[in-house]
């Protein structure tokens, strides 16, 4: 593909995420407002205005300029500090990063948003976006499948944990887990590593993931709500099972009896009963729209680009079959899992587009950290000395040994020498006095090739045996 016809592609991608999720959001207000009543544009341009400014700040960010210095050596670059291996500190690095992020915006939530569930969801997005490039550059640098999925499985509990601190809902964090381990498994298919290994994280993981919702279940008191679905028709559980009853027939067609307060939450639900089916029949065109944009997108990112645009995808068709399937009654309902008008959405779409906006590294970095390379120069030429050394001293004891193979074999030769006369003056003396000419006729046929290794003399020496040995056994038979 040309690089003109990818950039034709990319604005035609970019146009087409930001056209499906405007109509998406003016959907989702006509149907709040049709239930709700009364909502204040003003209030809407206001939020989406602010949000809007959150996303450019985060898109203006040089994470090429970033990620040059960051991936040669930041520590060094920055605090002049040596290290040995750049790739596991990066991971380190940005670990710490995440964890100092965490503690402003658990901060941030105390003091700032205690309420604000829009901003909340926004953090939450934006630090399951950073861990996600943690686990994607993992694949990196470990190679060794227990380590990599014990440290990919540490990886991910913790940003769960994060997001349910940081928004108090069980079904955001479980959602985005859900999501995490969908793409650490599609990394990990991506990645280099032997295929048993990939298949084995593969089933670890399936295992590790019901036993981590367990685990969240119980820590959330959520047990009853789950037992209701699964056994709905028990008294005990009638107090949480009456929304798996209204919503039992399976269709998107709204329940008579379910409280209108509730219908909110049904976003599939309250389009087709409010709005109409057209609008429905785009809500679906929309998800479809953003799969076969996000399948182009493979041809035009990099690697490193795709990534993170598998685990955007990934979180919103998570969200999307879920709150779907939840609307069909098959599932508990998540609330406000997809909500499309809240801030998370317009930042996922300003850093899908900046995905396909890639800036040049400035000459004024490169040469930057070239004069750095440059101060480190004498650890460099000691480096580099200290291997000229060793592989003088391989080649030393390489001579040395050869040399002591050939003088062995000098050695062999000098005692095939010493004992060649012998040989001759005991099967070869008599036919040499009688006939000189045969004995010239001999060292000529033997000095027609040069004997080139021991082996051949010693085959040689064998043939002059076995000759000599059958004239004197037949000389005397004819005695």
């Amino acid at each position: 593909m040309t690089e003109k016809r990818k950039k034709r592609e990319s604005v035609c991608i970019c146009i087409a995420v930001v056209a499906t999720y405007i109509m998406m959001y003016v959907m989702t207000l006509l149907y709040q407002n049709a239930i709700l009543g009364g909502l204040h544009f003003a209030n809407i341009f206001k939020m989406n205005v602010e949000s809007l400014v959150i996303a450019l700040i985060l898109a203006i960010i040089p994470y090429e300029r970033l990620s040059y210095v960051w991936s040669h050596d930041a520590l060094g670059y920055w605090f002049d500090i040596k290290t040995k291996n750049n790739k596991r500190n990066m991971l380190i690095e940005a670990i710490v990063l995440y964890g100092i992020l965490l503690y402003f915006c658990i901060g941030a939530k105390a003091s700032i948003y205690p309420r604000d569930y829009r901003n909340l969801k926004m953090i939450a997005l934006i630090l399951t976006l950073l861990m996600a490039w943690i686990i994607i550059n993992s694949f990196k640098l470990i190679k060794n499948n227990i380590r990599l999925f014990i440290i990919g499985l540490f990886l991910i509990m913790a940003n769960g944990t994060a997001v349910y601190s940081l928004t108090d809902s069980f079904y955001n964090a479980t959602l985005t887990t859900l999501a995490m381990f969908i793409c650490w498994n599609v990394f990990n298919f991506m990645s280099d590593r032997n295929m048993r290994y990939k298949a084995f994280s593969l089933i670890a993981s399936i295992i590790c993931a019901g036993e981590l919702f367990n685990i969240g279940v119980d820590l959330t008191d959520r047990y009853n709500l789950l037992s209701a679905w699964l056994n709905p028709t028990e008294e005990s559980n009638l107090a949480y099972s009456w929304k798996y009853l209204a919503l039992n027939n399976h269709s998107l067609n709204m329940p008579s009896d379910l409280p209108l307060h509730k219908q909110i939450f049904y976003p599939f639900l309250s389009i087709n009963n409010y709005v109409g089916i057209a609008a429905l029949l785009l809500m679906f065109l929309a998800f479809v729209i953003i799969t076969i944009a996000f399948i182009r997108s493979r041809k035009i990112l990099s690697k490193n680009r795709f990534s993170i645009a598998i685990c955007i995808y990934t979180i919103f068709a998570v969200l999307y079959i879920y709150t779907l399937l939840a609307d069909l009654g098959f599932v508990p309902t998540a609330g406000y899992a997809l909500y499309v008008s809240a801030k998370s959405g317009i930042v996922a779409i300003v850093i899908v587009i900046r995905l396909f906006i890639q800036t040049k590294v400035p000459i004024k970095t490169i040469e930057a950290y070239d004069d750095y390379k440059h101060e480190n120069y004498e650890d460099c030429e000691c480096i580099l000395f200290n291997s000229i050394k060793e592989i003088e001293n391989i080649q030393r004891k390489i001579t040395e040994h050869m040399t002591k193979h050939l003088a062995l074999h000098e050695h062999k030769l000098n005692l095939i020498n010493d004992n060649l006369d012998k040989i001759y003056e005991k099967i070869g003396t008599e036919k040499i006095k009688e006939n000189d000419d045969g004995y010239e006729k001999e060292v000529k046929k033997y000095q027609r090739e040069t004997i080139q290794s021991v082996a051949e003399l010693q085959e040689e020496i064998l043939k002059l045996y076995r000759e000599r040995g059958y004239e004197i056994e037949e000389t005397m038979n004819d005695k």
